[in-house]
């Protein structure tokens, strides 16, 4: 009988230790910074009601240009991870954008440009129009530039991808862009998060077309 009380002890510390590492995970989130936006909206939902009143985790305010700013302010930005993060957040926004998927939209976007979408997809509902969109290829994917200003980090991409993109009308009728052709893209866009904050997710809040 003795015997049982060790082994009582080994299984309510392994259910403490799995705990604890699910609570660490769900205040640190992904070094990515997008998992959590991308995996579970619901959870997000959430975690943003109650990061309303933000807990500051660094009170030091940090400016400055360039990669080893944003360490100083972030030693754990990891730029491969937040890379892989925001190409697939590109893809998930192009195509909610196409498929007027408000629930997707939201928690990548900031304030301002989830309003500015949500306009643009009314206004297209309201002609009785459909978009349609297929990226072929993602051809460059590249950090243009990273900004602090007190810790507040704004990072910018160009993004340059083939895409089949094109808008029917009620009928079915092509009104804008070709069905057969793709055509190569160029945007620059621009995400920011607070890295001085309890929430870890990064936000779209600025997109843009260069220039040939």
């Amino acid at each position: 009988m003795n015997n049982f009380f060790p082994f009582l002890d080994i299984i309510i510390l392994g259910l403490l230790a799995l705990f604890l590492g699910f609570r660490l995970k769900g205040l640190l989130g992904d070094r990515s910074g997008f998992s959590e936006s991308l995996q579970n909206n619901d959870t997000l939902k959430e975690n943003q009601e109650k990061n309303d009143n933000i807990i500051k985790l660094n009170q030091k305010k940090i400016s400055g240009e360039g990669l080893d700013t944003l360490i100083k302010a972030d030693p754990s930005f990891d730029e491969n991870e937040f890379l892989k993060g925001a190409e697939s957040a590109f893809k998930i926004i192009i195509n909610a954008f196409a498929t007027s998927d408000l629930e997707k939209l939201k928690p990548l976007l900031d304030y301002d440009l989830y309003n500015s979408f949500t306009k643009s997809i009314s206004e297209r509902e309201a002609r009785q129009e459909t978009q349609h969109l297929d990226i072929i290829s993602i051809n460059n994917f590249e950090i243009l530039n990273i900004s602090t200003e007190e810790n507040v980090v704004s990072i910018t991409l160009k993004i340059v991808s083939d895409q089949i993109k094109y808008i029917v009308d009620k009928n079915d009728n092509v009104v804008e862009g070709n069905m057969e052709n793709h055509e190569t893209i160029r945007d620059k866009w621009v995400f920011e998060r607070d890295v001085s904050s309890s929430n870890p997710n990064w936000k779209l809040v600025e997109t843009d077309i260069f220039e040939d």
